[in-house]
């Protein structure tokens, strides 16, 4: 069974993502979650591998319906031109694994006979069934669950008796405010003919408990952003979501009447790497995926403006091998998050139909001078916004100082775009200030700012950005990191979890709580600490404890309270390789601290030769090093074997005062960086290491010639461009940091270069090393002058290799 998930009944959050988030994009891609039900459970198949809609993975949703206007004889001719080899065809390239069919809606005909209303002659299903089934794919089959009880039941057994197991499944619409006994009925007569089909309730607005898809309206970027399943599933209920491609369901700009303009626009509503985002996380955490894609009313193929999209998300799709994993860490903040202020005449707006701001609403304003002010800590910031052909443009600071000017015009709309990104920060507190402009684009017609989302970067996993379940929430704490806690973890079995992003020693926990006792830590489902908390007094007020702990990139971290734990409010987590887990070079020794992060530090460490090494560091561009120092000077700095620099270390104020330094640095996955005394330097107590790149995602920049947006499960963010293949595809990312590299995450089935160009000049032929496969990636440094604000370009020159580009880090 499957539940809605609404962030307002406490149900696993997601971010949350973005937005995630929340995890989320929200509102992307409009449709209400469905409730999959196995009505019968002695007779259904288990959710999971072996069940036939888990294993499909998603599907497609046609909406093949009379035009206004026809009469029997009319849709019967058009139904019996569909072209059902074709249309397999089409859903069998882009690895589409079911197919929904619509029988009818509201009094319109059906596409098959019945009982109980006019139908074509033509039994479209079972046709559709035996060219599907030739290639694999399952049929789902649509029909509403309304009034006209007895006539539904009737038609609905009919059907079931006639298909038998040629139907995998049944989606049955408008069952909100139905009764019990009715939904019993319908679950009945749908498996009147197979026992094993699933089933998939759509209750819009009314519910029956666990039985029922109790919410309505929620889109598929809003389900993965705020609401993201754990494992794919609610309370041991399986999540699915229903949404659409186009503008609406089973149109493509076919609503010249409908007061919402963008629903004119024709072709699929949202970037590439937006639905290729949600639909692989939805379906890499179990849940099950449905998309309205529009057909042909004339001979039901898909239109020729949508198969490119479906063919890349397909592709993604068939590469998501864990089906039970937890939500990527996604750390997007909306519009109204604590830490945001708007001065002057900025309206909050939240969409109608289709639901798509990231949280629902967006900020706007088209008065110049008006401002918003975001701030917070990190070293990098993504501002998400909307942009269409009304928008005008705005000017981007950084701690009060000039950094971008950002247009917001597009000749189509899209929702929860990266407008601006700003990578290369010292660690810390800042502010971004967006201000409205008095300028357009030639092509514009207005001059409004849509602020939607906040994406900052630091070295803390927020709380509120993992994937939460049991009972956990997020919700508003003034003394939390960004003004968000999550709490609710009151019951046992309520918790939150997290893939690790790099390999660690350690785990630091900031808490709130009322009670001392413990709380569990597992790592990859193994329990590995009863982490001590003790009282902080109230839920305001926050502490941090730090246990040790080995983790390594990628595994599934998860705070948990079990039986004998208390309650806790979670602020964040920070990792770290702990100095005293390290290496000992010559006479250094692990020695206690009260100040160090784990009660301990490298200490020891003033003779030539002495030092502490840490094997297996991840891939990075700056470095975060605890320490101490009695007084300023230098310690050297070692990658590889290789010595980098002497780095600066300021004083501390004594042994047992510890501060933080962040070197840029670039060091490739699997390093041993080593911190030593040479000649010449000065003593220093090391407290940890940790990696905190500062990272610009390939698939946020500009694509050029015929690059694409791909998913890859093994890139830092899910995505990567690809397709470079040709002379001049590539992909652009303006306003970099000042640095002498470059740091590119990639993946190359064979060894070759690539163009790398700065500020439109051709810089040099970068070489890259095969990695494995496309599905492999690795990092490479590149020496390369950049001036701060510059664009970089990596671009496809004749005698290049084509590569897939995950970042571009400094």
């Amino acid at each position: 069974m499957t539940p809605h998930l609404n962030e307002t009944e406490g149900l696993d959050r997601r971010r949350f993502l973005q937005a995630v988030g929340g995890a989320t994009l929200a509102g992307a891609l409009g449709g209400p979650l469905l409730n999959v039900l196995n009505a019968a459970p002695a007779d259904a198949a288990a959710w999971g591998p072996g069940n036939p809609l888990f294993d499909a993975r998603w599907g497609t949703f046609i909406q093949f319906l009379p035009n206004p206007g026809d009469t029997l004889a009319t849709w019967s001719a058009r139904v019996d031109a569909f072209d059902v080899d074709a249309h397999a065809a089409q859903v069998a390239t882009a690895n589409v694994g079911f197919v929904l069919l619509m029988l009818r809606q509201g009094p319109d005909y059906t596409c098959s006979p019945n009982p109980s209303w006019p139908s074509s002659t033509r039994d479209l299903p079972n046709d559709l069934y035996t060219a599907l089934n030739a290639k694999g794919i399952k049929l789902v089959l649509y029909h509403p669950a309304d009034k006209s009880q007895s006539l539904v039941i009737n038609a609905l057994t009919a059907y079931s008796q006639r298909y038998g197991t040629k139907v995998s499944g049944w989606y049955l619409d408008g069952a909100g405010g139905a009764s019990p006994s009715y939904l019993d009925q319908l679950a009945s007569a749908v498996k009147a003919g197979n026992p094993s089909t699933q089933i998939m309730f759509n209750g819009g607005g009314g519910g029956h408990g666990e039985t029922i898809s109790q919410f309505e309206g929620y889109d598929l970027l809003r389900s993965v952003h705020t609401q993201y399943p754990r494992g794919g599933n609610v309370n041991g209920e399986q999540a699915g979501v229903t949404s659409y491609m186009s503008q609406w369901y089973g149109r493509d700009g076919w609503e010249p009447n409908y007061p919402v303009p963008e629903q004119n626009q024709a072709g699929p509503r949202y970037a590439t790497a937006q639905i290729v985002k949600a639909v692989t996380d939805y379906v890499g955490a179990g849940g099950l995926v449905n998309l309205d894609v529009p057909v042909d009313p004339n001979n039901g193929k898909i239109l020729s403006g949508y198969i490119p999209q479906l063919n890349t998300l397909g592709a993604a799709i068939a590469q998501v091998t864990n089906r039970n994993s937890p939500a990527r860490i996604d750390d997007v903040l909306d519009d109204r998050a604590p830490g945001t202020v708007y001065s002057g005449s900025w309206t909050t707006y939240a969409g109608t139909l289709p639901l798509s701001n990231y949280g629902t609403t967006e900020q706007r304003s088209s008065t110049a001078g008006d401002t918003a002010t975001y701030t917070f800590y990190g070293n990098a910031i993504n501002l998400i916004g909307r942009v269409w052909n009304n928008m005008g443009k705005a000017d981007v600071a950084i701690d009060g100082i000039w950094d971008a000017t950002i247009d917001f015009y597009s000749a189509r709309e899209y929702y929860q775009q990266v407008v601006y990104s700003r990578a290369g920060l010292a660690l810390g507190n800042h502010t971004l200030t967006v201000t409205v402009r008095t300028d357009r684009s030639p092509s514009s017609t207005g001059n409004l700012i849509a602020v939607d989302a906040f994406e900052p970067a630091s070295d803390r996993i927020e709380g509120e950005s993992m994937c939460l379940f049991g009972g956990a929430k997020a919700q508003t704490s003034a003394n939390a990191s960004r003004g968000m806690d999550v709490g609710y973890m009151t019951a046992t079995g309520a918790g939150l979890e997290y893939p690790s992003p790099a390999k660690a020693t350690s785990l630091t926990l900031s808490y709130s709580t009322t009670s001392s006792g413990t709380f569990s830590l597992y790592v990859n489902g193994v329990k590995r600490a009863s982490v001590p908390v003790a009282s902080t007094g109230s839920y305001a007020t926050y502490a941090t404890v730090t246990v040790p702990v080995s983790i390594s990139a990628g595994d599934t971290v998860t705070l948990q309270r079990d039986t004998s734990d208390v309650s806790i409010n979670v602020d964040y987590v920070v990792d770290r390789l702990e100095g005293e887990y390290g290496t000992l070079l010559g006479g250094a020794r692990v020695e206690a601290h009260s100040g160090a992060s784990n009660g301990q530090n490298v200490g020891y460490m003033a003779s030539t030769g002495d030092g502490v090494s840490f094997a297996g560091v991840d891939a990075t561009t700056r470095l975060q090093i605890g320490y101490a120092a009695a007084v300023a000077g230098t310690f050297s700095l070692y990658v590889n074997g290789g010595k980098y620099q002497a780095v600066a270390f300021p004083a501390t104020g004594g042994w047992n005062s510890f501060s933080t330094a962040v070197v840029k640095v670039p060091i490739p996955a699997g390093a041993t960086v080593t911190l030593q005394h040479d000649a010449g330097d000065t003593p220093i107590n090391v407290d940890y290491i940790k990696v905190t790149p500062s990272v610009r995602v390939a698939a946020y920049g500009t694509l050029l010639g015929g690059a694409q947006v791909e998913w890859h499960p093994n890139a830092s963010h899910g995505l990567s461009v690809g397709y470079l293949t040709g002379i001049g595809d590539g992909v652009s990312l303006g306003n970099m940091s000042a640095s002498g590299f470059l740091q590119i995450g990639y993946a190359a089935a064979s060894a070759g270069t690539f163009s790398l160009y700065v500020n439109g000049v051709k810089n040099q032929a970068a070489a890259f090393p095969a990695t494995g496969g496309w599905g492999s990636f690795a990092t490479v440094t590149v020496a390369a002058a950049i001036s701060a604000g510059a664009t970089v370009t990596l671009q496809h020159d004749a005698g290049d290799t084509p590569i897939n580009i995950d970042f571009i880090a400094q």
